[in-house]
């Protein structure tokens, strides 16, 4: 391990830090950021965990649960990065 100069992703803040390499050395000082796209980063890491503990095959099942199609799952982690950022307010099922 290093001193790298670690820059935020999103703010461009500079700290020095252990790592292994300038590529480690940003994301984790991305990941310790308090700015507000760091913050949103984390939120949409987050969610798409428990999305995948929730319903992807592979991990749900350790929690008893029966997985639902990876496109669905493709589709619930994007929609979901679209309320983090924003984008939409709500995701509804259409009737049909």
């Amino acid at each position: 391990m290093n001193t790298y100069d670690g820059r935020c992703l999103y703010c461009g803040l500079v700290q020095p830090i252990m790592a292994e390499n300038q590529e480690e050395a940003d994301s984790l000082i991305t990941r310790k950021c308090d700015c507000a796209g760091a913050a949103k980063q984390r939120k949409i890491d987050a969610l798409t965990e428990n999305i995948l503990n929730i319903a992807a095959e592979g991990h749900c099942e350790e929690n008893n649960l029966k997985p639902i199609e990876p496109a669905a799952v493709d589709m619930l982690i994007i929609a979901g990065a679209l309320v983090v950022n924003g984008a939409i307010d709500k995701l509804q099922k259409a009737r049909l």
